[in-house]
This record gives C-alpha cells, structure tokens and sequence, in this order.
C-alpha cells in the first residue's frame, strides 16, 4: 500500500524523494484476507474523499458569513458619525486589509482541500486497478474528468475571489477619495 500511494504521490509530484529503504515491498493479493484488507482501504480512502468534500461544504458557508459580517462592520464604521475623518478612514483600511487576508486565506484553503481531495481520487483509482469492479473510475470517465480539471468547480473559487475583488475595490476607492467617507 505505501509504494502504491508513493507512485501515485511520484506522478502527480515527480520532485517528491523517497527513500528506497523505508519502502515496504507493493502490498500484493494473495487470498481472500488481503483482498478484504485492499477493500477496507478503499472504503478508508473513499470515506476520506466524501469527509473532505463536508469540510469544505460547511467551510464555505463559515467564510461566506464571516465576509458578510465584515462587510457589514464596513458598513456600519462608514456610516458613524461619532468617529472622527482620521480614526474612520484608519478603521476601514484596517477592515478592507483584514478583508483581503481573509478572502487569500479562503483561496489556500479551498486549494489545500483541492489537492487533497485530487490525491485521494489518484489513489483510488490506483487501488481499483487491482480491484474487478471499477466504480469510481467509471464514474471519473463518465463525468470527463480531463487530466489538469481540478476536483473543484468554478463557482465555488468565484465567491472567494469575487469578494477580493471587492476589497480591493474598497481599499483604491479609500485610498483615491478620502473625503468619500464624509
């Protein structure tokens, strides 16, 4: 099992350095138990894929909410008429500088969690070559999954970039037209 996860890690990153004494020899199928054990792994990696795609389900909304409370925040330092020009201005910035970190942060994440999610699939695939039904590659193949497409879509990369956008937006209109915010 470790050299077929290494040979799928050495294709998708041929960089990666193995040390060949470590390396256990290729698990191979030799009766009903190994089979049984490759199977239970494939289940391992299979529940790994669909607890990943959760994570970043529930992981959008989480930053979609916090962008939408830091937006309101802006909304709300903007339009104070207790705060001073100088203190005001130095308030958004900080809020839109925050805001651009935060919508970086959510582009890693989402692409952490593309890479990883791309790995299993490799390795699932790897582990249905020695497998007689291949469901998952199937399905891979049915659906056009071309060598490069990521495991995830456009839309969901959009939200975050679309709301750096719009941070960056704020912080040249904040720095070209100071006086907006009087």
């Amino acid at each position: 099992m470790i050299q077929l996860v290494q040979r799928v890690l050495q294709k998708k990153y041929p960089k990666l350095c193995f040390n060949s004494k470590k390396v256990m020899s290729f698990v191979k199928i030799y009766d009903e138990q190994d089979r049984r054990a490759l199977v239970e792994q494939y289940r391992i990696v299979t529940d790994s894929v669909n607890k990943l795609n959760d994570i970043r389900e529930t992981s959008n909304n989480f930053w979609t909410g916090l962008n939408g409370a830091l937006l309101g925040t802006i909304a709300y330092v903007k339009d104070m008429q207790s705060v001073g020009e100088s203190p005001k201005i130095f308030f958004l910035a900080t809020l839109v500088f925050l805001g651009i970190i935060m919508s970086f942060f959510w582009l890693m994440f989402l692409m952490n969690v593309k890479k990883s999610i791309e790995i299993r699939n490799d390795i699932l695939i790897e582990i249905e070559r020695f497998l007689p039904v291949k469901i998952f590659t199937y399905a891979i193949h049915i659906i056009g999954r071309k060598s490069g497409k990521g495991s995830l879509s456009v839309k969901e990369m959009i939200a975050p970039i679309l709301f750096l956008l719009g941070y960056v937006f704020f912080a040249i209109v904040l720095y070209l037209f100071p006086r907006i915010l009087s």
